[in-house]
């Protein structure tokens, strides 16, 4: 679940079967109502559901003095993951990334419960495959902006993936989106790069986060039965269009989260 803001909360349920999204409207905690449901694509019946957070404000504050960047409220963007793994199947995990905008959920006008078809919303939304042999770490989201880890791609060096959504005028398009609607005013523009070996220090990477200017690598490293944790603080510029890359500048900080013992 996640909430759109102070009134509203929106939550993956499930309903004969086929799951939904249903927008709760809390504005009056004695008078909880489920305001609308809509409808996800049938062929995500069977798939583990989930709302990524958004770690930008849903609405105006005064930015930090010294933020590069500062995420539009009006812009916020949500991503619903659907996962469809197989226990006994030792190939690739696919996953189907759902993407819209926050604002597109509103308080219905109409009195009771509105369902929503997806052949309706759907207009609104992007939809990319993922397939993966390794893990993913995230996604994780600030404002319009996407980041996500792989830590030990096809067992080579960790890889940093992002994805940042323009003006859907901007967008060339990509074979990894599956679904276009219609009606999508963003469109997503995506970079990836391999994380040198000098960044994370010889350490194990083993997630990443993102702020409206950095990205944080929590690295581990194991040493005499101490397990040592650490982040690692990169300044999240801007994109290389001509590479396709992210750029960020080298390690500004390192601090030490956590020390524990192991057997």
């Amino acid at each position: 679940m996640i909430f759109l803001n102070e009134n509203l909360l929106l939550v993956v349920k499930h309903t004969n079967g086929r799951p939904v999204l249903n927008l709760y409207n809390i504005s009056s905690i004695a008078n909880i109502t489920v305001d609308s449901e809509y409808e996800l694509p049938e062929s995500w019946n069977n798939c583990q559901i989930e709302i990524c957070s958004n770690a930008a404000p849903s609405k105006d504050l005064t930015p930090a003095t010294r933020a590069l960047f500062y995420p539009d409220p009006s812009a916020r963007m949500l991503c619903v993951v659907a996962k469809r793994a197989i226990a006994s199947d030792p190939g690739p995990v696919h996953y189907k990334w759902l993407f819209i905008n926050a604002s597109y959920f509103k308080p219905s006008r109409r009195s009771g419960l509105t369902s929503v078809p997806w052949t309706q919303w759907g207009n609104h939304c992007l939809i990319r495959e993922v397939s993966q042999t390794s893990p993913i770490k995230g996604p994780y989201a600030v404002g319009t902006r996407f980041v996500y880890l792989e830590p030990t791609p096809n067992h080579g060096r960790p890889r940093l993936h992002t994805i940042g959504f323009v003006p859907y005028a901007e967008w060339k398009g990509s074979a990894a989106w599956s679904w276009r609607g219609q009606k999508v005013i963003m469109g997503p523009f995506e970079g990836s790069r391999d994380i040198p070996e000098k960044t994370a220090g010889g350490l194990a990477i083993e997630d990443a986060r993102v702020t409206e200017d950095n990205i944080v690598l929590f690295l581990v490293r194991h040493h005499d039965h101490v397990c040592i944790h650490l982040a690692h603080i990169l300044l999240f510029r801007t994109m290389d269009r001509a590479s396709n890359r992210p750029r960020f500048c080298p390690s500004l900080l390192v601090l030490l989260l956590t020390e524990s013992e192991y057997p």
